[in-house]
C-alpha cells in the first residue's frame, strides 16, 4: 500500500486514481466523515446508495458504485463500500465486511486499476487502521492501491 498526504479529491482531479473507495453504513445516510464529503461533492454517489434498502444487513461487504467525471475531465469510479452496519459513536467498523468488500472488488475490477481510499473504517467508524490496512493489503495483492491521509 502506498501512502499520500492531502485531499483525496485533489488527487482525483489530478488523475491519480481510476477507482476511489470510501466506507458507508447500511442506513443510506452519508451524514458524516468522508461519506458526507463524497455525497456533497458528487451527488450521484449518494443517489446510487439510495437505490439500496435502508438498514439491510446483507449489504455489508458489498458495494454500489457510480462513475463521475472530475473537474479536469478524468473519469473515476467511486465505490460506496458497505463497511459498517450502523453509525454513531464507538466501534462500528466491521472488519469482515471490509475484507469481503475488498475481496469482491479485487474479483470485479482490473488489476490495471489505480485504487485510492481514505483511512476507511478508522474515523467515525472507530476501527483500528493497523488492522484495516492489513486487511486491504491482503485483499488487494497485485493492485496499485493508495491510502490518502487527510491533511488540512
Amino acid at each position: 500500500m502506498k501512502t499520500l498526504y492531502g485531499d483525496i479529491f485533489e488527487y482525483m482531479d489530478q488523475g491519480c486514481f481510476d477507482i476511489v473507495v470510501h466506507g458507508c453504513n447500511a442506513f443510506c445516510k452519508m451524514g458524516a466523515g468522508c461519506a458526507k464529503q463524497f455525497k456533497n461533492k458528487y451527488p450521484s454517489v449518494y443517489e446510487i446508495d439510495q437505490t439500496t434498502k435502508k438498514g439491510d444487513k446483507s449489504k455489508l461487504g458489498g458495494y454500489t458504485y457510480t462513475n463521475i467525471t472530475t473537474k479536469t475531465n478524468h473519469v473515476v469510479s467511486i465505490i460506496n463500500l458497505y463497511t459498517q452496519y450502523h453509525y454513531g459513536k464507538g466501534l462500528k467498523a466491521d472488519y469482515q465486511a471490509i475484507r469481503n468488500g475488498f475481496n469482491l472488488m479485487a474479483n470485479n475490477f482490473s488489476k490495471e486499476s489505480r485504487i485510492g481510499f481514505p483511512q476507511i473504517g478508522s474515523g467515525h467508524a472507530g476501527g483500528d487502521w493497523q488492522i484495516i490496512s492489513k486487511i486491504i493489503d491482503e485483499e488487494l495483492v497485485g493492485f496499485d492501491h493508495t491510502v490518502v491521509m487527510y491533511e488540512k
